[in-house]
Protein backbone atom coordinates (compact mmCIF):
# COMPACT_ATOMS: atom_id res chain seq x y z
CA UNK A 1 0.00 0.00 0.00
CA UNK A 2 2.43 2.74 -0.83
CA UNK A 3 0.36 5.25 -2.72
CA UNK A 4 2.45 7.90 -4.53
CA UNK A 5 0.87 10.93 -2.21
CA UNK A 6 0.86 9.63 1.02
CA UNK A 7 -3.06 9.18 0.00
CA UNK A 8 -5.24 7.80 2.37
CA UNK A 9 -4.72 10.88 2.82
CA UNK A 10 -2.72 13.88 1.94
CA UNK A 11 0.49 12.49 2.63
CA UNK A 12 2.60 16.16 0.99
CA UNK A 13 -0.54 18.42 1.71
CA UNK A 14 -0.46 21.62 1.00
CA UNK A 15 2.58 22.27 2.35
CA UNK A 16 4.38 24.55 -0.82
CA UNK A 17 1.59 27.45 -0.34
CA UNK A 18 2.81 30.73 -1.04
CA UNK A 19 0.76 33.51 0.47
CA UNK A 20 0.43 36.84 -1.07
CA UNK A 21 2.51 39.81 1.33
CA UNK A 22 -0.15 41.73 4.26
CA UNK A 23 -1.48 44.81 3.91
CA UNK A 24 -0.19 47.61 6.52
CA UNK A 25 -2.78 49.94 7.15
CA UNK A 26 -2.44 51.07 10.37
CA UNK A 27 -6.64 50.48 10.94
CA UNK A 28 -6.03 46.75 10.13
CA UNK A 29 -4.10 46.04 13.51
CA UNK A 30 -5.94 43.68 15.14
CA UNK A 31 -6.58 42.02 11.91
CA UNK A 32 -2.90 41.75 10.86
CA UNK A 33 -1.72 40.89 14.74
CA UNK A 34 -4.23 37.89 14.09
CA UNK A 35 -3.17 36.44 10.46
CA UNK A 36 0.54 36.93 11.98
CA UNK A 37 0.16 35.12 14.76
CA UNK A 38 -2.20 32.09 13.52
CA UNK A 39 0.55 32.02 10.97
CA UNK A 40 3.65 31.57 13.39
CA UNK A 41 1.49 29.24 15.98
CA UNK A 42 0.78 27.11 12.49
CA UNK A 43 4.46 26.60 11.65
CA UNK A 44 4.94 25.75 15.29
CA UNK A 45 2.28 23.12 14.93
CA UNK A 46 -0.18 24.59 17.73
CA UNK A 47 -3.09 24.10 15.33
CA UNK A 48 -6.41 24.35 17.80
CA UNK A 49 -4.42 27.96 18.84
CA UNK A 50 -3.73 29.01 15.53
CA UNK A 51 -7.41 28.04 13.96
CA UNK A 52 -9.02 30.25 16.83
CA UNK A 53 -6.68 33.65 15.33
CA UNK A 54 -7.28 32.63 11.80
CA UNK A 55 -10.92 32.78 12.48
CA UNK A 56 -10.58 36.13 14.29
CA UNK A 57 -8.83 37.00 11.72
CA UNK A 58 -11.77 36.42 9.05
CA UNK A 59 -14.42 37.62 11.28
CA UNK A 60 -12.39 41.40 10.90
CA UNK A 61 -11.76 40.83 7.86
CA UNK A 62 -15.73 40.13 6.93
CA UNK A 63 -15.66 44.00 8.19
CA UNK A 64 -13.84 44.88 5.48
CA UNK A 65 -16.67 43.99 2.71
CA UNK A 66 -17.61 40.73 0.65
CA UNK A 67 -14.65 41.67 -1.85
CA UNK A 68 -11.75 43.39 0.00
CA UNK A 69 -8.58 41.47 -0.32
CA UNK A 70 -7.93 41.27 3.49
CA UNK A 71 -10.81 38.42 3.37
CA UNK A 72 -9.77 36.91 0.50
CA UNK A 73 -6.18 36.08 2.21
CA UNK A 74 -8.17 35.38 5.44
CA UNK A 75 -9.84 32.82 3.98
CA UNK A 76 -6.73 31.26 2.03
CA UNK A 77 -4.85 31.53 5.44
CA UNK A 78 -7.78 29.68 7.14
CA UNK A 79 -7.99 27.03 4.41
CA UNK A 80 -4.29 26.56 4.31
CA UNK A 81 -4.72 25.69 7.85
CA UNK A 82 -7.24 23.16 6.83
CA UNK A 83 -5.66 21.60 4.15
CA UNK A 84 -2.39 21.08 6.06
CA UNK A 85 -4.57 18.96 8.69
CA UNK A 86 -6.13 16.86 5.84
CA UNK A 87 -9.32 18.73 6.71
CA UNK A 88 -9.91 18.44 3.02
CA UNK A 89 -13.54 19.59 2.82
CA UNK A 90 -13.56 22.51 5.25
CA UNK A 91 -10.98 23.85 2.94
CA UNK A 92 -12.33 23.71 -0.62
CA UNK A 93 -15.04 26.15 -0.25
CA UNK A 94 -12.42 28.83 1.89
CA UNK A 95 -9.98 28.31 -1.61
CA UNK A 96 -12.77 28.56 -3.92
CA UNK A 97 -14.37 31.77 -2.33
CA UNK A 98 -10.83 33.24 -2.02
CA UNK A 99 -10.38 32.81 -5.62
CA UNK A 100 -13.16 35.00 -6.93
CA UNK A 101 -12.35 37.84 -4.55
CA UNK A 102 -8.60 37.70 -5.93
CA UNK A 103 -10.44 36.92 -10.00
CA UNK A 104 -12.67 39.76 -9.44
CA UNK A 105 -9.37 42.26 -8.19
CA UNK A 106 -7.49 40.87 -11.45
CA UNK A 107 -4.16 40.08 -8.92
CA UNK A 108 -2.28 37.63 -11.17
CA UNK A 109 -0.20 36.31 -7.96
CA UNK A 110 -2.84 35.81 -5.73
CA UNK A 111 -5.49 33.72 -8.45
CA UNK A 112 -2.54 31.60 -9.65
CA UNK A 113 -1.89 30.94 -5.90
CA UNK A 114 -5.06 29.97 -4.78
CA UNK A 115 -5.46 28.15 -8.51
CA UNK A 116 -1.79 25.96 -7.11
CA UNK A 117 -3.70 24.62 -3.83
CA UNK A 118 -6.85 24.33 -5.16
CA UNK A 119 -4.91 21.75 -7.52
CA UNK A 120 -3.41 20.80 -4.27
CA UNK A 121 -6.46 19.88 -2.74
CA UNK A 122 -7.56 17.85 -5.82
CA UNK A 123 -4.29 16.45 -5.59
CA UNK A 124 -5.04 14.85 -2.01
CA UNK A 125 -8.82 14.34 -2.42
CA UNK A 126 -7.75 11.91 -5.56
CA UNK A 127 -9.97 14.26 -7.94
CA UNK A 128 -7.01 13.37 -10.69
CA UNK A 129 -9.53 14.82 -13.89
CA UNK A 130 -9.72 18.68 -12.11
CA UNK A 131 -5.76 18.63 -11.71
CA UNK A 132 -4.45 19.52 -15.11
CA UNK A 133 -6.45 22.75 -16.44
CA UNK A 134 -5.86 25.02 -13.18
CA UNK A 135 -2.54 23.71 -12.64
CA UNK A 136 -1.65 24.90 -16.25
CA UNK A 137 -3.55 28.17 -15.92
CA UNK A 138 -1.22 28.58 -12.04
CA UNK A 139 2.27 27.86 -14.46
CA UNK A 140 0.90 30.08 -17.57
CA UNK A 141 -0.26 33.25 -15.34
CA UNK A 142 3.39 32.76 -13.08
CA UNK A 143 5.64 32.55 -16.00
CA UNK A 144 4.07 35.10 -17.31
CA UNK A 145 5.25 37.01 -14.06
CA UNK A 146 9.05 35.22 -14.63
CA UNK A 147 9.99 31.74 -15.11
CA UNK A 148 12.05 32.07 -11.94
CA UNK A 149 9.15 33.18 -9.64
CA UNK A 150 9.57 30.66 -6.64
CA UNK A 151 5.85 30.02 -7.32
CA UNK A 152 6.32 28.49 -10.47
CA UNK A 153 8.08 25.45 -8.94
CA UNK A 154 4.83 25.04 -6.74
CA UNK A 155 2.94 24.57 -9.79
CA UNK A 156 5.69 22.66 -11.59
CA UNK A 157 5.61 20.10 -8.70
CA UNK A 158 1.94 19.30 -8.86
CA UNK A 159 2.02 18.73 -12.71
CA UNK A 160 4.65 15.99 -11.72
CA UNK A 161 2.75 14.71 -8.95
CA UNK A 162 -0.23 13.88 -11.34
CA UNK A 163 2.24 12.55 -14.21
CA UNK A 164 3.90 10.73 -11.49
CA UNK A 165 1.13 9.46 -10.30
CA UNK A 166 -0.46 8.15 -13.71
CA UNK A 167 3.26 6.23 -14.11
CA UNK A 168 4.55 8.79 -16.63
CA UNK A 169 7.86 9.00 -14.59
CA UNK A 170 9.57 10.62 -17.92
CA UNK A 171 7.33 13.39 -18.52
CA UNK A 172 7.16 13.85 -14.44
CA UNK A 173 10.99 13.48 -13.54
CA UNK A 174 12.48 16.98 -15.72
CA UNK A 175 9.17 19.10 -14.11
CA UNK A 176 10.49 17.74 -10.72
CA UNK A 177 14.36 18.39 -11.35
CA UNK A 178 13.13 22.39 -13.33
CA UNK A 179 11.12 23.38 -10.08
CA UNK A 180 14.29 22.18 -7.64
CA UNK A 181 16.47 24.29 -9.42
CA UNK A 182 14.20 27.26 -9.53
CA UNK A 183 13.67 26.98 -5.45
CA UNK A 184 17.73 26.02 -5.10
CA UNK A 185 18.56 29.41 -6.65
CA UNK A 186 15.39 31.74 -5.03
CA UNK A 187 16.33 30.37 -1.54
CA UNK A 188 19.03 27.62 -1.13
CA UNK A 189 19.42 24.37 -1.17
CA UNK A 190 19.30 23.83 2.69
CA UNK A 191 15.44 25.26 2.72
CA UNK A 192 12.56 23.37 3.48
CA UNK A 193 10.53 24.01 0.63
CA UNK A 194 12.96 22.17 -1.51
CA UNK A 195 12.93 19.28 0.61
CA UNK A 196 9.12 18.64 -1.05
CA UNK A 197 10.32 18.41 -4.49
CA UNK A 198 13.35 16.12 -3.32
CA UNK A 199 10.89 13.52 -1.55
CA UNK A 200 8.96 13.29 -4.16
CA UNK A 201 12.05 12.61 -6.74
CA UNK A 202 12.85 10.23 -4.85
CA UNK A 203 9.45 8.27 -4.68
CA UNK A 204 10.01 8.80 -8.65
CA UNK A 205 13.37 6.68 -8.87
CA UNK A 206 12.53 4.14 -5.71
CA UNK A 207 9.39 3.13 -8.52
CA UNK A 208 12.05 3.10 -11.27
CA UNK A 209 14.52 0.69 -8.98
CA UNK A 210 16.73 3.34 -8.48
CA UNK A 211 17.19 2.49 -4.86
CA UNK A 212 20.62 4.35 -4.37
CA UNK A 213 19.13 7.51 -5.75
CA UNK A 214 15.95 7.42 -3.76
CA UNK A 215 17.28 6.75 -0.81
CA UNK A 216 20.09 9.77 -1.18
CA UNK A 217 17.28 12.47 -2.03
CA UNK A 218 14.83 10.71 1.09
CA UNK A 219 17.62 11.32 3.24
CA UNK A 220 18.35 14.81 2.13
CA UNK A 221 14.93 15.72 2.54
CA UNK A 222 15.24 14.71 5.77
CA UNK A 223 18.15 16.13 7.18
CA UNK A 224 16.56 19.39 5.37
CA UNK A 225 13.21 18.81 7.50
CA UNK A 226 14.70 18.12 10.51
CA UNK A 227 16.68 21.66 10.59
CA UNK A 228 13.13 23.69 10.79
CA UNK A 229 11.26 21.20 13.17
CA UNK A 230 7.48 22.54 12.67
CA UNK A 231 7.60 23.88 9.65
CA UNK A 232 6.85 21.11 7.24
CA UNK A 233 6.30 18.16 9.64
CA UNK A 234 4.24 16.11 7.57
CA UNK A 235 6.37 16.12 4.65
CA UNK A 236 9.06 14.91 6.83
CA UNK A 237 6.50 12.05 7.75
CA UNK A 238 6.16 11.43 4.22
CA UNK A 239 10.09 11.71 4.21
CA UNK A 240 10.81 9.41 6.87
CA UNK A 241 7.71 6.76 5.82
CA UNK A 242 9.28 6.66 2.05
CA UNK A 243 12.54 5.96 3.35
CA UNK A 244 11.34 3.58 5.32
CA UNK A 245 9.51 1.61 2.40
CA UNK A 246 12.88 1.53 0.79
CA UNK A 247 15.30 -0.03 3.30
CA UNK A 248 12.81 -2.61 4.75
CA UNK A 249 12.83 -3.93 0.78
CA UNK A 250 16.82 -3.85 1.54
CA UNK A 251 16.46 -6.05 4.39
CA UNK A 252 17.77 -3.58 6.95
CA UNK A 253 14.61 -4.25 9.03
CA UNK A 254 16.08 -2.36 12.37
CA UNK A 255 15.91 0.97 10.52
CA UNK A 256 12.27 0.52 8.79
CA UNK A 257 10.83 0.11 11.91
CA UNK A 258 12.28 3.01 13.81
CA UNK A 259 11.56 5.12 10.65
CA UNK A 260 7.78 3.92 10.36
CA UNK A 261 7.46 4.88 14.07
CA UNK A 262 8.85 8.11 13.68
CA UNK A 263 7.04 9.03 10.76
CA UNK A 264 3.89 7.74 12.73
CA UNK A 265 4.41 9.81 16.09
CA UNK A 266 4.25 13.00 13.75
CA UNK A 267 1.52 12.01 11.43
CA UNK A 268 -0.71 11.56 15.04
CA UNK A 269 0.57 14.75 16.34
CA UNK A 270 -0.08 17.08 13.00
CA UNK A 271 -3.11 15.16 11.86
CA UNK A 272 -4.59 13.41 14.93
CA UNK A 273 -5.06 9.72 15.41
CA UNK A 274 -7.37 8.80 13.18
CA UNK A 275 -6.46 10.64 9.90
CA UNK A 276 -5.87 7.92 6.59
CA UNK A 277 -2.23 9.09 6.81
CA UNK A 278 -2.01 7.78 10.43
CA UNK A 279 -3.28 4.62 8.75
CA UNK A 280 -1.05 4.27 5.80
CA UNK A 281 1.65 4.00 8.57
CA UNK A 282 0.10 1.51 10.47
CA UNK A 283 -0.64 -0.79 7.42
CA UNK A 284 2.79 -0.42 6.02
CA UNK A 285 4.20 -1.36 9.61
CA UNK A 286 1.63 -4.31 10.04
CA UNK A 287 2.97 -5.40 6.51
CA UNK A 288 6.72 -5.30 8.16
CA UNK A 289 5.66 -7.30 10.98
CA UNK A 290 4.06 -9.71 9.16
CA UNK A 291 7.08 -10.18 6.49
CA UNK A 292 9.27 -11.00 9.79
CA UNK A 293 6.62 -13.40 10.90
CA UNK A 294 5.55 -11.05 14.14
CA UNK A 295 2.07 -11.96 13.96
CA UNK A 296 1.11 -11.04 17.31
CA UNK A 297 2.49 -7.25 16.54
CA UNK A 298 0.87 -7.49 12.79
CA UNK A 299 -3.02 -8.12 13.64
CA UNK A 300 -3.92 -4.86 15.78
CA UNK A 301 -2.23 -2.52 13.29
CA UNK A 302 -3.95 -3.69 10.45
CA UNK A 303 -7.63 -4.26 12.66
CA UNK A 304 -6.63 -0.23 13.60
CA UNK A 305 -5.42 1.00 9.83
CA UNK A 306 -8.94 -0.58 8.33
CA UNK A 307 -11.20 1.17 11.62
CA UNK A 308 -9.76 4.65 10.68
CA UNK A 309 -10.45 4.37 6.76
CA UNK A 310 -13.81 3.05 7.64
CA UNK A 311 -14.41 5.51 9.57
CA UNK A 312 -12.61 8.55 7.22
CA UNK A 313 -13.27 8.07 4.03
CA UNK A 314 -16.36 5.12 4.24
CA UNK A 315 -16.50 1.93 3.45
CA UNK A 316 -16.66 2.38 -0.34
CA UNK A 317 -13.50 4.18 -0.74
CA UNK A 318 -10.38 2.26 -2.23
CA UNK A 319 -8.51 2.34 0.68
CA UNK A 320 -10.85 -0.07 2.71
CA UNK A 321 -10.82 -2.32 -0.08
CA UNK A 322 -6.62 -2.60 0.46
CA UNK A 323 -7.58 -2.83 4.36
CA UNK A 324 -9.52 -5.33 3.89
CA UNK A 325 -7.16 -7.27 1.51
CA UNK A 326 -4.36 -6.93 3.88
CA UNK A 327 -6.44 -8.10 6.47
CA UNK A 328 -7.70 -11.02 5.13
CA UNK A 329 -4.72 -12.44 3.47
CA UNK A 330 -3.33 -11.67 7.10
CA UNK A 331 -6.21 -14.22 9.07
CA UNK A 332 -5.83 -16.82 5.72
CA UNK A 333 -3.59 -18.95 7.69
CA UNK A 334 -5.75 -19.25 10.39
CA UNK A 335 -8.60 -19.93 8.36
CA UNK A 336 -7.21 -22.06 5.78
CA UNK A 337 -5.64 -24.59 8.25
CA UNK A 338 -9.15 -25.36 10.29
CA UNK A 339 -11.26 -24.78 6.91
CA UNK A 340 -9.34 -27.54 5.80
CA UNK A 341 -8.13 -29.65 8.57
CA UNK A 342 -11.91 -30.32 10.10
CA UNK A 343 -13.26 -31.78 5.93
CA UNK A 344 -10.08 -33.74 5.81
CA UNK A 345 -9.39 -37.74 7.26
CA UNK A 346 -5.72 -36.35 8.65
CA UNK A 347 -7.79 -33.95 10.90
CA UNK A 348 -9.94 -36.67 11.62
CA UNK A 349 -7.68 -39.12 13.32
CA UNK A 350 -6.38 -36.17 15.11
CA UNK A 351 -9.42 -35.32 16.33
CA UNK A 352 -10.13 -39.45 17.82
CA UNK A 353 -6.42 -39.07 19.48
CA UNK A 354 -6.58 -34.88 20.41
CA UNK A 355 -10.43 -34.46 21.21
CA UNK A 356 -10.50 -30.60 20.75
CA UNK A 357 -6.91 -29.29 19.83
CA UNK A 358 -6.36 -25.43 21.53
CA UNK A 359 -6.25 -22.56 19.78
CA UNK A 360 -2.88 -21.91 18.09
CA UNK A 361 0.01 -19.75 19.56
CA UNK A 362 1.00 -16.64 17.99
CA UNK A 363 4.49 -18.59 18.19
CA UNK A 364 3.28 -21.35 16.59
CA UNK A 365 1.30 -19.09 14.15
CA UNK A 366 4.68 -17.35 13.13
CA UNK A 367 6.13 -20.73 12.76
CA UNK A 368 3.52 -22.18 10.28
CA UNK A 369 3.13 -18.90 8.15
CA UNK A 370 7.28 -18.79 7.49
CA UNK A 371 6.49 -22.61 7.10
CA UNK A 372 3.90 -21.34 4.24
CA UNK A 373 6.07 -18.73 2.57
CA UNK A 374 8.59 -21.16 2.20
CA UNK A 375 6.18 -23.90 0.29
CA UNK A 376 4.76 -21.54 -1.51
CA UNK A 377 7.87 -19.92 -2.87
CA UNK A 378 9.50 -23.98 -3.25
CA UNK A 379 5.22 -25.02 -5.45
CA UNK A 380 5.65 -21.70 -7.32
CA UNK A 381 8.91 -23.59 -9.07
CA UNK A 382 6.54 -26.13 -10.18
CA UNK A 383 4.96 -26.14 -13.45
CA UNK A 384 0.99 -24.90 -12.67
CA UNK A 385 0.00 -27.12 -15.46
CA UNK A 386 0.90 -30.13 -13.33
CA UNK A 387 -1.91 -29.79 -11.09
CA UNK A 388 0.10 -29.54 -7.94
CA UNK A 389 -0.17 -25.95 -7.49
CA UNK A 390 -3.88 -24.48 -7.52
CA UNK A 391 -3.77 -20.79 -7.67
CA UNK A 392 -6.52 -18.34 -6.78
CA UNK A 393 -7.99 -15.79 -8.99
CA UNK A 394 -5.84 -12.47 -9.10
CA UNK A 395 -7.82 -9.96 -6.85
CA UNK A 396 -9.70 -12.66 -4.84
CA UNK A 397 -10.59 -12.37 -1.49
CA UNK A 398 -12.44 -15.82 -0.91
CA UNK A 399 -10.13 -17.69 1.35
CA UNK A 400 -11.74 -20.70 0.18
CA UNK A 401 -10.54 -20.58 -3.25
CA UNK A 402 -6.89 -20.42 -1.52
CA UNK A 403 -5.79 -23.96 -2.02
CA UNK A 404 -1.81 -24.61 -1.70
CA UNK A 405 -1.86 -28.39 -2.22
CA UNK A 406 1.40 -29.84 -1.47
CA UNK A 407 1.45 -27.73 1.58
CA UNK A 408 -2.06 -29.31 2.92
CA UNK A 409 -0.48 -32.36 4.65
CA UNK A 410 2.64 -30.20 6.30
CA UNK A 411 -0.01 -27.96 7.29
CA UNK A 412 -1.66 -30.42 8.99
CA UNK A 413 0.80 -32.33 10.90
CA UNK A 414 1.94 -29.12 11.88
CA UNK A 415 -1.23 -28.26 13.08
CA UNK A 416 -1.33 -30.79 15.42
CA UNK A 417 1.79 -29.28 17.77
CA UNK A 418 -1.36 -26.82 18.97
CA UNK A 419 -3.14 -29.73 21.21
CA UNK A 420 0.60 -30.37 23.22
Amino acid sequence: MRGWLAKSAPISIALCLFVPNLPTRSEETLWRKSVNEAKQLRAQGRYVEAERLHLLAQAEAEKFGPEDRRLALSLNELAVLYHSRGQLTEAEPLYRRSLAIWEKGSEPLEVATLLNNLTRLCLDQERYEEVEFPAKRALAILQSLGPNNPAVANSLNNLADLHAIRRRYSEAEPLYRQASTILEKAVGPEHPEVAYGLNHLGKLYYREARYAEAEALHRRAIATLQKTPGQMDAVLASSLNDLADLVVDQGRNTEAEALYQQAQTIWERVLGPEHPNVALCLGNRARFYKKQGWLAEAEPLYQQALAIWEKTQGPEHLNVGNGLGNLDSFTWCRDAIWKRSHCSNAHSEFRQEKLEPSIPTWQQLSMLWQLSVELRAATRKRSVSSGELSRPEKGSLDNSNLQWQPSRVTWLRSAACWAD
